[in-house]
């Protein structure tokens, strides 16, 4: 008998929005995530009240490896923006353009 494995967040929308839980857990600064909609990556861009602006004009993620062990199996991309950055900045260029942000909410 062969046991499959079934990841519990199942897609990139499913993990971006649990790390937007785990983020509004730690820091009630945070305002407003987007999500840029990809099947094999989290693509994720948080912002916050209490963050400093920008000194490049760039969102610059930070890259988690994908963590089977915690059930989350895409790569994940994660950036912390200002809210006076909000819509501002330039984007990864492989993550498309503001227009095609989600707002997450719940």
């Amino acid at each position: 008998m062969s046991i499959s494995y079934e990841p519990q967040y199942k897609t990139t929308h499913d993990q971006a929005l649990v790390l937007m839980r785990e983020a509004k857990q730690t820091d009630p600064n945070f305002v407003r995530f987007y999500w840029f909609p990809h099947e094999q990556e989290v693509r994720l861009v948080e912002v916050a009240d209490d963050i400093p602006t920008s000194e490049t004009g760039a969102v610059e993620p930070f890259y988690f490896p994908p963590a089977p062990d915690y059930q989350m199996p895409a790569l994940s991309g994660v950036a912390v923006i200002s809210s006076k950055d909000d819509r501002r900045l330039t984007l990864p260029a492989a993550w498309g353009d503001w227009s095609s942000a989600v707002e997450l909410s719940e």
